[in-house]
């Protein structure tokens, strides 16, 4: 996650985490705003972690135009809820 955050300078918090459930098991996921390399433009990234039995964590991001946030972070929360961790 430090790499993710280290080549995206601009990821910025964009609210507060919040608990969910992903694939069955309690998460938490953290709304943050960036800056596309490749648009130029705001764009909404949602990570989303739970933690595996053997403790590392399962990472979950989605990303889509901060113009769009909405409508993709429903789409976003059925993808996190429709997971089958099977470890």
């Amino acid at each position: 996650m430090q790499t993710f955050a280290r080549t995206n300078p601009d990821l910025a918090s964009a609210g507060r985490a919040r608990n969910e459930t992903i694939g069955g098991r309690s998460g938490i996921t953290t709304p943050l705003s960036n800056v596309s390399d490749v648009t130029g433009e705001r764009e909404y990234v949602s990570v989303s972690t739970t933690q595996l039995r053997d403790g590392s964590l399962l990472y979950i991001i989605g990303v889509a135009p901060q113009t769009e946030a909405g409508a993709y972070e429903q789409v976003f929360r059925r993808v996190r809820q429709s997971v089958r961790i099977t470890d």
